[in-house]
């Protein structure tokens, strides 16, 4: 029998680490392969608990890699799409910031419709952080909504990470950091992560393309995200004609909030439900006739 284990993230620390909740979906998925008489599942895995796993098991998920056993959803890399080159450079090179002047040195000699590789490659840095000490991250923020909506960002801090970001998160806070730098949208388009519907969408259509089935479907998800994350994952399966059963790991009920993590409306349980019910209200519009 074929399985496949669908883990969804949960909020994550405002300098991209994976946090409390993340490690706790990545024990809870490793002691369910433990457990389980049904080997070798395929892990379809957002990152926060993909970086949390190579923390916990780094053997492991070597082999799981190495085996394509291991999809993970990513944070956004840079396309040429968005990148308008000519003005980014125009941006870089008429800015006095040090910050600015330290990437244009990378770009300069780029050609403009280029440039999207040289600014992946500072993705790929695991210690490009370092050099924009007194860097304040820009906060997302959703002033129509209020605070409860705001996700807080921040540098990492050198001394928390003297070999450098984890796989996933140097994507991140370094997207973050050239965004911050280049706060112009149309010299350099604003990085798009994926909600829960975004990750589903993303793990089925990898899963269809390699021509998977799986005769068991497990979803991992924080104890108050796992009823979304389990219809919304039916509904698209069903609308690709594929009808199987799903199970709801149920083994973290009553976990604890975590008051640190960056997006406000995961830190209790109060802001959580007053969040839910905004998004079961945005649901329901969508669903509705004529949308």
């Amino acid at each position: 029998m074929s399985h496949l284990i669908i883990g969804f993230a949960f909020s994550l620390m405002p300098d991209g680490a994976p946090g409390s909740y993340n490690l706790d979906l990545a024990r809870r998925v490793v002691r369910d392969i433990d457990e389980s008489p049904l080997k070798s599942p395929l892990l379809a895995l957002q990152w926060e608990i993909a970086d949390a796993l190579w923390d916990l098991e780094p053997k492991r998920m070597s082999e799981w890699e190495a085996q394509n056993r291991l999809f993970v959803v990513s944070p956004p890399r840079i396309s040429a799409q968005d990148v308008q080159g000519a003005q980014l450079k125009d941006f870089l090179s008429s800015s006095a910031s040090p910050f600015c002047a330290q990437i244009l040195r990378a770009v300069k000699a780029v050609e403009v419709d280029e440039i999207h590789g040289g600014l992946n490659d500072f993705l790929d840095d695991p210690l490009f952080f370092r050099k924009f000490s007194g860097l304040d991250l820009v906060n997302l923020e959703r002033a129509e909504l209020g605070d409860l909506f705001t996700e807080h960002r921040s540098l990492p801090k050198d001394d928390a990470y003297q070999d450098g970001l984890r796989r996933y998160q140097k994507l991140r806070i370094n997207r973050l950091i050239l965004e911050s730098v280049i706060p112009d949208p149309d010299s350099l388009r604003r990085g798009r992560y994926l909600s829960t519907p975004g990750v589903l969408e993303a793990v089925l259509e990898q899963c269809f393309y390699a021509q998977l089935k799986f005769d068991r479907i497990r979803i991992f998800a924080h104890p108050e995200h796992a009823a979304r994350c389990r219809q919304q994952t039916q509904t698209s399966l069903e609308k690709r004609g594929v009808y199987t059963a799903l199970e709801l790991d149920r083994s973290a009920e009553g976990i604890s909030w975590d008051s640190t993590t960056a997006q406000v409306w995961c830190r209790s349980q109060s802001n959580w439900d007053t969040y839910e019910a905004r998004v079961q209200q945005w649901l329901a519009a969508l669903s509705s006739p004529g949308k």
